[in-house]
């Protein structure tokens, strides 16, 4: 597969922990210039946490397809806030947060009965350049 052949296989999975639960979060670029809170879990995941998550991730059925026909991928794990839908049950929208910002706090912008989750993105194949 070319380098111009980008799948767009961004995938974004959900996954919570066994141990420990799942922690509050989302994914954006980490500054200290608004006020920020901690949610409970939010913190450090282990080396073995992240790679529980990515083999979880990467056991669905055609993300297997494309990592056993040898496509080059890569993984990341970020935060996503879940915030909920103030009118009723579900959730009203999310954010997402690198995984750094475990370093320096949830923005206050985000509500803190937010459901606060690791997730993992994998990208298959080489971006276009």
């Amino acid at each position: 597969m070319g380098k111009t052949a980008w799948l767009a296989a961004g995938l974004i999975m959900i996954i919570g922990l066994l141990a420990g639960g799942c922690a509050p979060s989302a994914n954006e670029t980490a500054t200290t210039d608004e006020p920020r809170y901690f949610p409970e879990g939010l913190r450090w995941l282990t080396e073995e946490e992240q790679s529980n998550l990515v083999a979880t991730a990467l056991a669905i059925p055609w993300a297997q397809e494309l990592a056993q026909a040898g496509i080059e991928y890569q993984t990341g794990i970020s935060w996503l806030a879940l915030s909920p839908d103030p009118e009723g049950e579900g959730y009203a929208g999310y954010s997402r947060f690198e995984y750094e910002i475990v370093a320096v706090g949830i923005p206050a912008s985000i509500p803190e009965d937010a459901e606060i989750f690791p997730s993992v993105t994998i990208w298959f194949g080489m971006p276009a350049e």
